[in-house]
């Protein structure tokens, strides 16, 4: 590693932290003053957040799609369905069924949980890959429609279960679920692995794509965190990392 690569893996780390540092202290903070982190139930608000998420999340699949097309790689391949599952999961899951002012529903809440999880993995898993494909164009739509079949999977298997999966209504209980604190742990997991995996991509080869994506983990294994410790109503109406709950 060159010096000048060495100095800026070098800021990129004391950055990264100093930003652990203090998103675990307001973590610890507010865990330790739940009352401090009272929030109020904005269901139109919710709804320009998961958006705006969906909106970058499908700009990030677009630029992995087009990075792939060129070089072939199997980290863009599944960068591109990653961010497309996530992008595809708020847009199916958490903004359509609302927009006409329904609340969500249990089954589109729950699939919007199983394909985060998706997304999530495919993101943690695209660093450790190595490769090219040669078959980029055929290997590319093939990717994207298995994660469109994931999605569809996803919905029809909560819709099958949908009497023995909690509901996530505020109005029930202000505790979690445990099945979604254990999806939550896992997302959470995800994240660091993904933290871990592109930081070390970074330090080999100094990417730019791979520091960001290494703070857009951060930022999302701290918001599973906090998930975790807050009660439904207040993770519901806060954070776009979990879909949106129904009040009735």
């Amino acid at each position: 590693m060159r010096t000048d690569e060495r100095d800026t893996y070098q800021a990129w780390l004391l950055g990264e932290v100093l930003l652990i540092g203090l998103l675990a202290a307001a973590l610890a903070f507010f865990v330790a003053y739940p009352s401090i982190g009272t929030s109020h139930y904005l269901p139109e608000l919710r709804l320009v957040v998961d958006t705006v998420i969906m909106l970058a999340a499908a700009l990030v699949a677009i630029l992995n799609g087009a990075r792939f097309q060129v070089d072939g790689r199997r980290l863009d391949l599944l960068l591109c369905c990653g961010f497309t599952a996530v992008a595809g999961s708020l847009l199916a899951f958490a903004i359509v069924p609302v927009l006409g002012g329904e609340p969500l529903q249990r089954v589109e809440a729950w699939a919007g949980v199983g394909a985060l999880l998706v997304g999530r993995a495919l993101i943690a898993i695209a660093p450790v890959l190595q490769g090219r494909v040669r078959q980029r164009r055929r290997t590319l739509g093939n990717g994207l429609a298995i994660v469109a079949l994931a999605l569809l999977g996803l919905w029809l298997i909560a819709g099958s279960f949908a009497s023995s999966l909690p509901d996530l209504s505020p109005a029930e209980s202000h505790a979690l679920p445990l099945l979604l604190t254990i999806a939550l742990g896992v997302q959470a997991l995800l994240d660091l692995l993904a933290v871990v995996g592109f930081g070390l991509r970074f330090r080999a080869r100094g990417e730019d794509l791979d520091r960001w994506l290494a703070l857009g983990a951060t930022l999302a294994l701290f918001a599973s965190l906090f998930l975790i410790f807050t009660p439904l109503l207040s993770a519901g109406a806060q954070l776009p990392t979990r879909v949106n709950v129904r009040t009735d």
